[in-house]
């Protein structure tokens, strides 16, 4: 009787353990303590993804260069610099003053240069006359004083206005003189003028 009742005791003991095992297993899982579950749960997916869940990298935005102030945007415009040259085509100082040469001509031929031309303070302007053909230069007057029948004239360390007018005329030529022609005389002819008879020779 007492070795039955002893097994029994320890049968109990041996279920009541087991019990409280597995109790405590499941309050564990339960409560999320144990990894089993949360193992299982937080692996990614690795099939049936959706072409929403692809993330796509947005493109980086251009700089955009602001645009050149205008007078409607309330900017500044600077206009560029005025450029002055002088007949040989140099470009002038904007900084130094500049004078006005007006050349002008007449009737039979031309000027180079012609019309107004801007030099530069202190510098010089050389002005040809070119007569047309059968003229020739008459006078060159500059500011009203008649400097001669020059062709080529220069004006120099210029710092002042000037005016150049060129005069041509008509070239006369003297008439050339024709040659006076003297008869030869010819033998065994009779100058009838005279009445004398040219003498033929002897053979």
């Amino acid at each position: 009787m007492e070795q039955n009742s002893t097994a029994r005791t320890v049968g109990y003991v041996v279920g009541i353990g087991v019990l409280l095992f597995v109790l405590f297993l499941v309050v564990c899982i339960m409560t999320g303590v144990l990894p089993w579950r949360d193992s299982a749960d937080s692996q990614p997916p690795t099939h049936n993804m959706m072409a929403e869940d692809l993330v796509t990298p947005s493109p980086t935005p251009t700089p955009t260069p602001s645009p050149a102030p205008t007078p409607e945007a309330g900017g500044e415009l600077t206009p560029p610099p005025a450029v002055t040259t002088t007949p040989n085509g140099s470009i002038l100082d904007e900084e130094l003053p500049t004078y006005t040469i007006t050349v002008t001509y007449s009737k039979g031929g031309s000027a180079i240069p012609y019309g107004m031309n801007s030099v530069v303070e202190n510098g010089l302007m050389t002005i040809e006359a070119v007569p047309d053909d059968g003229y020739a230069v008459e006078s060159m007057i500059v500011d009203g004083v008649n400097v001669g029948a020059m062709e080529v004239y220069t004006l120099e360390n210029v710092t002042s206005n000037h005016t150049v007018y060129i005069s041509f005329a008509r070239t006369l030529f003297a008439p050339t003189p024709t040659p006076e022609v003297t008869p030869t005389p010819v033998l065994g002819m009779t100058n009838e003028s005279e009445g004398q008879s040219i003498p033929q020779p002897v053979e």
